[in-house]
């Protein structure tokens, strides 16, 4: 048998939990392999375009999927809880998605995106990637109520990271960790960054790595404007000191400097 038809005033808050579907108008086909339902809708405040597949195998029992595109923006990103800094992402391009869903666990999304569109700034660490140039994004995310990333890679002209991050329940970041981030030629280290609720500035620290003072951009200039002491250090057979640096878009930053 093979069925075809169409819904219209389409709405699930239960095909991804915590999230609530909807669509002017699906298609539907189901074969006795499966079931299918495909079109442009929206999930959450995201535009998509996408098909749901069930299986009807016995191999295939408890497991769906859903693939397709959607509108990556900052939106988007909230939407998904992938954390990212506010002011972070700007413009609208398009990311590849796949949700599989396995019956009694949390759907997991699959975000690929080549950035194309999508301006991306940090002014307080001088540094941008225009929306035409492009680069790379890949997010794993555990879905759910309070969101997860399991994994979070981005690339681009002047910056790569990966890490994860976790949100706080209700929304916002709770607490991003990057086992390694390289800006520019002055900064390849570990990199923590805390939630402090929105609206405040995150807390930023080095957790291990290397950070070239003489290239970072404007930044010492900056603590010398707001007299921030440095205090000098010695461990072992290293001597150095610490400098607190004053940015605007964090609530501080403490880096060392071998003397």
């Amino acid at each position: 048998y093979e069925v075809a038809g169409e819904v219209t005033d389409f709405r699930s808050d239960v095909v991804v939990p915590g999230r609530v579907i909807t669509a002017d108008a699906l298609q539907i086909s189901a074969t006795p392999q499966g079931l299918a339902i495909s079109g442009p809708g929206q999930i959450g405040a995201v535009p998509f375009d996408v098909t749901y597949t069930q299986g009807f195998g016995a191999d295939q029992k408890g497991r769906a999927r859903i693939q397709g595109s959607v509108a990556l923006s900052a939106r988007s990103a909230d939407e998904f809880g992938l954390g990212l800094p506010d002011g972070f992402v700007s413009g609208q391009g398009v990311g590849q998605v796949e949700i599989a869903f396995t019956k009694g666990s949390p759907g997991v999304l699959t975000l690929v995106s080549d950035l194309n569109r999508i301006a991306l700034s940090i002014p307080d660490l001088g540094w941008s990637k225009p929306a035409g140039a492009r680069g790379r994004l890949e997010a794993v995310v555990t879905l759910g109520k309070t969101p997860k990333v399991d994994r979070l890679t981005l690339t681009a002209p002047g910056l790569k990271a990966s890490g994860t991050v976790a949100m706080r329940a209700g929304g916002g970041l709770d607490l991003a960790r990057f086992d390694r981030v390289q800006l520019g030629d002055w900064l390849d280290a570990a990199v923590e960054i805390r939630g402090r609720g929105r609206g405040k500035p995150v807390g930023l620290a080095l957790t291990g790595g290397t950070v070239d003072l003489r290239a970072m951009p404007g930044l010492i200039s900056a603590a010398r404007r707001a007299n921030r002491a440095a205090r000098w250090n010695c461990d072992w057979m290293n001597c150095g000191y610490r400098m607190a640096l004053p940015l605007p878009g964090f609530a501080a930053i403490s880096v060392w400097q071998a003397g």
